[in-house]
């Protein structure tokens, strides 16, 4: 499978690795409440809080996988695309720097997902050169330089893919 990632000025972390499925949540609330209230009827707030402890509302129940911790679940190899990183934030990038170097996520509330050795993507970044990439980014990566298409090359790609005339082509 391919996981790509659409890199854009405001793109947040919370939309490329993970996040929470809070109606999810509401609703879990919402259906045990009558149960609950039943149950903590006459205990302190401690007790109550205690009482519902084991109740993980950040557990692998209510987490939403976004390509990144989709591509590193350990589910199965991939391809992660990475495109255009040079169009994301700095911040975006530095949180990147965990996945590129450990192929592991850490999430607060729920721990560190780490990918098995042999279950790790075959990751591909692509730039425009948007932005300068960061020192510690460029350590993580093999680069490869592709040359802009001549119009020779641009009419013969027309031609054997989409089989386009000799005139159409070039006027394209």
């Amino acid at each position: 499978p391919l996981y790509r990632v659409q890199f854009y000025e405001g793109l947040s972390a919370d939309k490329i690795l993970y996040d929470y499925d809070y109606q999810k949540q509401l609703l879990t609330i919402e259906s045990i409440k009558s149960s609950l209230e039943e149950h903590l009827k006459g205990k302190t707030i401690n007790e109550a809080i205690n009482h519902v402890k084991d109740i993980d509302f950040y557990g692998e129940n209510f987490l939403i996988e976004r390509p990144i911790l989709k591509a590193i679940n350990g589910k199965g190899r991939c391809v992660l695309l990475l495109d255009e990183i040079d169009k994301s934030s700095e911040e975006i990038e530095y949180t990147l720097l965990e996945m590129l170097d450990e192929f592991s996520i850490t999430i607060p509330q729920y721990g560190t997902v780490k990918c098995p050795e042999d279950m790790k993507p075959i990751v591909f970044l692509t730039s425009n050169n948007y932005r300068e990439m960061s020192d510690a980014l460029k350590r993580r990566c093999n680069y490869l330089f592709i040359n802009r298409k001549t119009k020779d090359e641009i009419f013969e790609i027309l031609k054997m893919k989409a089989g386009v005339s000799e005139d159409i082509g070039r006027g394209v």
